[in-house]
């Protein structure tokens, strides 16, 4: 029987729905308004000398106005249609200033030409949306009746998403590469362990520290170092945790999170990935979950302003996209760019990652160090993670130079495939390609020394030309980025010069020319005609300032560029046609040719000359 009722119920409300909507479509309707040319209006306002002759209500939703003539025909409405809002409303002011006591007023309403269209899609939805809630009462009971536990499952628990760490058994040793960031705090850790100090001198600690940076390079590691030097308890989440589909569910897990902190100070919150519930807001938002979710953790960073014992960490990859309002003094004070390692402190993170493997005489950190530049410490740690699962396929009992070369090769173009079946005439077109890069790499001063060329397939790629990385670079000439495009060209133009046709080979070479081409118009200013602006960021009302032209004459600016290098890799590689054919019979003979065997292949070419 109650299942009965459940099944009749949405019926008795759709039925109740259609009479509502019967009695609506066919009551009775004013007549519509006679219909104002713009023009008029501005007449009938210019010639109303009191109240009593005139009243115009303007319907901003629609940009209609309704003009109530009080002395013809005993009121007579008329129907307007405004073209510029901003115009008619100016031109509103200044007569109302003027002396002018007509009647005016603004409402914004939905069109009234579709008002019915528009009601009936509304009650429908209602009708579609009691449905649906009527559903889901029935099935939320159901779950009830199974236990506390189903509930927790369709709402999702706060708690679970926090992790708790009452001790953190890392701390700053634990962290190499990063002096200067550490050094920003060790203040921190100072307050947390002596406040009394800094209390007596009215400091106040950072409430907020924004770590920025590239991933991997040892946000988290930081922070949880943090709460060990300090020997405070470290409470960590991450931000997509706080991104849900039910309204108000993030903001009531961002209140969790603080109310934990509470009860586990002195604490360290760490908050991963911000900028999933940080981003900027949209204008005229404030509505969805995401802007609730922020607003929320805007409330209780502020609320914390009056605690001494917690302090809150946050991490991202873009900090440019984080809204002003997160970012401001008093919610993070601090900001602190976690840079990629240098040299340096590539070798430390080296070390404290192979402290626990067994490694042969030979293998040298501070070299391979200098073989690693632009590596992340996560990314090193994999390195050497690799290295080890070599030498155990192996079988070895310690970890060479050599696998650790071909774990290199391996994270940073991909698995050796020796048993990819390749045609003659495709290992033909792989060792001209590879060449023509080897051979400006080798040629142009800028250019780092060619560590490798090969033509067996690594991942996606047919074959490989290995630069040496052996100096960590702040800044890069204009002559350095268009020997680089060149460089990016050579195997394209090599092609074309040997089989007079292109093949897809060159597809991501392209790619990377083209970004290339485009940050050093649009970034660097390395344009003469468009000049040093930067457009990298720019918003679209600053795109339609600029105009249409400027963007047109970049892109003929990137193309031509572009095209300019691979006419400069045809023109070297052209002179040195003797250099490319026997540098590909070499590779196709031995598939590989290091440093060694390339600069004496050039050296007996020249000696010909």
């Amino acid at each position: 029987m109650k299942k009965r009722k459940h099944t009749m119920l949405p019926l008795i409300v759709m039925v109740l729905l259609a009479i509502a909507l019967l009695r609506y479509l066919t009551s009775d309707e004013a007549p519509d308004p006679t219909e104002m040319s713009y023009a008029n209006l501005i007449q009938e306002i210019n010639e109303s000398e009191t109240s009593k002759d005139l009243a115009v209500e303007y319907n901003s939703g629609t940009s209609e106005a309704t003009v109530y003539n009080y002395y013809v025909n005993d009121a007579q409405k008329y129907y307007v249609a405004i073209p510029n809002e901003e115009i008619f409303l100016q031109f509103i002011q200044e007569q109302i200033l003027s002396g002018k006591e007509f009647k005016f007023s603004i409402k914004n309403d939905a069109s009234s030409v579709g008002e019915t269209i528009s009601t009936i899609v509304m009650l429908v939805y209602i009708s579609l949306v009691l449905i649906m809630v009527v559903g889901s009462f029935i099935s939320l009971k159901k779950r009830m009746q199974s236990g506390p536990s189903s509930l927790m499952n369709i709402m999702g628990n706060g708690a679970s998403h926090i992790e708790i760490i009452k001790e953190s058994d890392i701390c700053f040793e634990d962290v190499a590469g990063l002096d200067e960031e550490k050094a920003e705090l060790e203040d921190i850790v100072d307050f947390l362990k002596n406040p009394e100090k800094y209390i007596t001198l009215g400091a106040k600690i950072p409430k907020g520290v924004l770590l920025s940076g590239m991933p991997g390079t040892g946000k988290t590691l930081l922070a949880k170092a943090l709460a060990g030097e300090a020997g405070v308890s470290f409470i960590a989440t991450s931000g997509s945790n706080f991104v849900e589909m039910y309204v108000g569910l993030g903001a009531s897990r961002i209140r969790d999170l603080f109310r934990a902190a509470e009860k586990n100070s002195p604490c360290i919150i760490f908050i991963d990935e911000i900028d999933a519930i940080g981003s900027k807001r949209e204008k005229m938002s404030g509505s969805s979950e995401h802007d609730q979710t922020l607003e929320q953790l805007l409330v209780e960073l502020d609320g914390f302003k009056s605690r001494n014992d917690i302090i809150i960490l946050a991490a991202t990859n873009r900090p440019d996209s984080l809204d002003p309002a997160l970012k401001r003094p008093g919610r993070f004070d601090r900001k602190i760019e976690v840079n990629l390692p240098d040299v340096k402190g590539r070798e430390q993170i080296l070390g404290i990652h192979g402290k626990d493997k067994p490694f042969t005489e030979e293998v040298d950190f501070k070299a391979l160090s200098y073989n690693t530049a632009g590596f992340s410490g996560a990314e090193l740690a994999n390195l050497l993670n690799e290295s080890a699962l070599i030498a155990a396929k192996k079988s070895l009992s310690a970890i060479s130079s050599e696998e650790i070369e071909e774990a290199l090769r391996k994270t940073t173009i991909g698995l050796e495939k020796h048993g990819r079946v390749i045609s003659e005439k495709e290992r033909r077109i792989t060792a001209y390609h590879e060449s023509g890069h080897a051979i400006l790499g080798h040629l142009l001063e800028t250019q780092n020394d060619i560590k490798e060329v090969s033509i067996v397939p690594r991942g996606t790629a047919g074959g490989y030309t290995l630069h040496n990385a052996s100096e960590d670079h702040m800044y890069k000439s204009m002559k350095e980025l268009q020997e680089r495009l060149i460089t990016l060209l050579a195997g394209r133009a090599a092609e074309r010069i040997v089989f007079g046709d292109i093949s897809t080979g060159a597809s991501n070479d392209i790619e990377v020319a083209t970004n290339l081409a485009k940050e050093m118009i649009t970034i660097y200013g390395m344009d003469s005609e468009i000049g040093p602006i930067s457009i990298n960021n720019a918003t679209a009302s600053e795109i339609q300032i600029m105009g249409n032209e400027f963007f047109n004459s970049i892109g003929r600016k990137v193309a031509e560029m572009v095209k300019q290098a691979e006419e400069e890799a045809t023109k070297v590689l052209n002179e040195n046609r003797l250099f490319l054919d026997e540098l590909s019979k070499l590779l196709l003979k031995n598939e590989k040719i290091s440093t060694a065997e390339l600069q004496e292949l050039y050296q007996q070419i020249s000696l010909k000359k």
